[in-house]
């Protein structure tokens, strides 16, 4: 059976770096295309299908608006791919990365006009605003589409997701999971050179995932780190369990290069 990738590109998770590697291995093959969500609709799986069985020559698709669940396809298999980051980490580089950009979008001009403080309460205190609120989270939920009653559905939704898909990669962890997503695509036939390079970066200096924490932390002070964290406990447990079951994937891929199976 054929497969094709789709890249479901999470804003600020990396995602340019990946799609230059997809650009690298599938050339003309890989491509970028955005999707609408119908009113009333929980997903848009449909389009995203019939763009795909519409272009049957493309290998891997990249997209920031497709939504799980993953196209069902005739003849071909869908391979999701999603990339998860530090939830705060995340925010801090899109409030840098909107500062900066040339847009009119609510976000960019909130951006330019707020501190990074200032820019968490308004996005936070925005009602039907979740690019602050769990919003990795509610892009893996959708995996399941029906109406979100809850944080509760959110949780479990998300849990579960994050157990089901195939491959879910950790901005912190980039280089394994490019060598796990190849491992795992090997298997499938398809050859997958996982060089990796960082594009798109807003924060070049080499600090750990903790000391990025901690200095958002001062920079925000106590009262508006403890809301931004609150706001975000889903995609803190899923990130914590992405990693967790990331390490379990490698410690597997190990076992089995290791093996010789003459």
């Amino acid at each position: 059976m054929n497969t094709v990738l789709v890249h479901y590109h999470l804003f600020k998770n990396a995602g340019t770096s990946f799609d230059k590697i997809l650009k690298k291995n599938f050339g003309e093959q890989w491509q970028e295309k955005e999707f609408e969500l119908g009113e009333g609709c929980f997903t848009n799986e449909i389009s995203v299908r019939e763009y795909l069985n519409s272009n049957p020559n493309i290998k891997a698709l990249s997209s920031h608006t497709a939504l799980l669940p993953p196209p069902i396809l005739s003849d071909t298999e869908a391979f999701p791919v999603v990339f998860l980051r530090h939830p705060i980490v995340r925010l801090k580089s899109a409030y840098l990365f909107e500062k900066e950009q040339k847009a009119d979008t609510y976000g960019a001009q909130l951006a330019k006009r707020c501190s990074f403080s200032e820019y968490i309460v308004e996005r936070i205190g925005t009602k039907g605003d979740y690019s602050c609120r769990n919003f990795q989270s509610r892009r893996l939920s959708t995996l399941f589409p029906n109406p979100i009653n809850a944080d509760s559905d959110i949780q479990l939704r998300a849990v579960n997701a994050t157990k089901i898909l195939p491959f879910i990669g950790v901005v912190e962890l980039f280089d394994l999971s490019v060598r796990l997503l190849s491992f795992l695509l090997e298997a499938r036939g398809i050859e997958f050179i996982s060089e990796t390079a960082k594009e798109n970066v807003t924060d070049t200096r080499a600090l750990s995932t903790d000391k990025k924490i901690l200095e958002i932390k001062q920079e925000l002070g106590d009262e508006i780190f403890d809301l931004l964290s609150s706001a975000n406990m889903i995609d803190l447990e899923v990130y914590e369990l992405s990693k967790k079951l990331l390490r379990n994937s490698e410690r597997r891929m190990k076992i089995l290069q290791g093996m010789n199976f003459d």
